[in-house]
C-alpha cells in the first residue's frame, strides 16, 4: 500500500513538472494613453444642431461621473453647413441654455436633466430659427479647436416609421407587460434604427413622470437579420430601473401607461460606432468582455457627427 501511495505521489509530481515546463509566459503590449479630442454632435429633423467637445480619459486612471461631465471644453469655433447655408454655432453653457435645449443635451448624454443642471457643461448650439434639420439634406460639421480643423458629414435619411405597436400583458404578472412593435424594413441593406421611449403620464404632483426620452437596453439595431421583411420585436421599460418597485416588476410597462416612442433612422456607418459604444456600456467594465473598437466618422478625432431622422408614435398600454 505504501508503494502505491508513493507511486501516485511521484506520478503527480511528474505531471506537475510537465505542466510547468510546457507553460510559456505571455506578454501583452497594452498601448499607452494618448490624449485625443472627442467631438460628439447631432442634428435631427426639425432640430437645431449641437456639438459637445471634450478630451478622452485614461482608461486606467480612476474617474468619476462629475469629472466626465466637467470635461466638456470651451474655446472652439464650430460651423455647420447644409450645402447652401453655413452657420456658426454659439457656445452656450448649461447655466444659460435656451428653453428646451437642456432636455436635448441630457438625452444625448443619457443623464437626467437634474444632473445636467447641476453641472457646468459647455455646448455649441445652432440658434438660427431658419436652420433646422431637413430630410434629404447632408450636413457638414467643421470644428476649429487648438489649431486643428476637424470635419465630418452626415445625411438626414428618409424616415422609416413603425407599422404599429401594442402592449401585451405577461401571463404571470397581471397588469404588467412589454411593448411590442412591427417594422417594415426597406429592401435595401444596412438600415439602422434607434429606439427611445418616455411615458406621457404624470405623477401625483402633476409633473411628467419622464422629462426626457430613455434608451432601452439595446437601443441600436440594424437589419442584418430581417432586411426587407416585416419584423416584430419587443422592448422593456428602461425607466422602471430608476424607480422604487419590486425587482420582479422592473422592465415592464404597467397597464395604463401612455408611451411616446421616438424611432429614428440614421446612416449605417454611424450605427457601427453607436453599437460599439453600447456594447462597451453593457459590459460594465468586465475584463471578460470582447474588446470593441468604436470608430466614428470624424477623421483625427474620437466621437461622431450624427444626423437622425425620427418619427413619433403613441402607445396606450391597455
Amino acid at each position: 500500500m505504501e508503494f502505491r501511495v508513493l507511486s501516485k505521489i511521484n506520478m503527480l509530481a511528474i505531471l506537475l513538472l510537465i505542466a510547468v515546463s510546457c507553460s510559456k509566459p505571455v506578454k501583452v503590449n497594452i498601448p499607452g494613453y494618448e490624449e485625443k479630442v472627442v467631438i460628439e454632435g447631432m442634428i435631427e429633423t426639425d432640430g437645431f444642431p449641437f456639438v459637445l467637445i471634450s478630451k478622452n480619459k485614461n482608461v486606467y486612471a480612476p474617474v468619476s461621473q462629475a469629472e466626465i461631465l466637467g470635461s466638456y471644453l470651451s474655446g472652439a469655433t464650430v460651423w455647420v453647413s447644409d450645402g447652401t447655408t453655413t452657420i456658426q454655432l454659439t457656445e452656450i453653457c448649461t447655466d444659460n441654455l435656451p428653453a428646451g435645449m437642456d432636455t436635448t443635451v441630457a438625452d444625448y448624454l443619457g443623464i437626467p436633466v437634474e444632473v445636467l443642471n447641476q453641472t457646468t457643461i459647455c455646448a455649441y448650439v445652432g440658434l438660427d430659427p431658419n436652420f433646422k434639420g431637413e430630410v434629404g439634406k447632408t450636413y457638414t460639421l467643421k470644428v476649429d479647436f487648438e489649431g486643428t480643423t476637424y470635419q465630418a458629414a452626415s445625411k438626414i435619411l428618409d424616415p422609416i416609421p413603425l407599422l404599429s405597436s401594442y402592449w401585451k400583458e405577461e401571463t404571470d404578472l397581471p397588469d404588467y407587460g412589454f411593448s411590442h412593435h412591427f417594422l417594415q424594413d426597406p429592401p435595401q441593406k444596412n438600415n439602422a434604427y434607434l429606439f427611445e421611449v418616455k411615458r406621457l403620464n404624470v405623477d401625483s404632483t402633476g409633473q411628467p413622470k419622464d422629462k426626457r426620452y430613455y434608451k432601452t437596453f439595446t437601443p441600436y439595431i440594424d437589419d442584418e437579420f430581417f432586411n426587407g421583411k416585416t419584423f416584430e420585436f419587443f422592448y422593456e421599460n428602461p425607466m422602471s430601473y430608476d424607480e422604487d418597485i419590486p425587482d420582479d416588476y422592473k422592465g415592464y410597462y404597467k397597464r395604463g401607461d401612455t408611451l411616446e416612442i421616438k424611432f429614428s433612422n440614421y446612416e449605417y456607418n454611424v450605427f457601427r460606432f453607436l453599437y460599439a459604444i453600447s456594447l462597451q456600456k453593457m459590459s460594465g467594465g468586465s475584463p471578460f468582455t470582447l474588446p470593441t473598437n468604436a470608430v466614428g466618422n470624424i477623421p483625427g478625432a474620437l466621437g461622431a457627427w450624427i444626423a437622425f431622422s425620427p418619427t413619433y408614435s403613441t402607445l396606450v398600454c391597455e
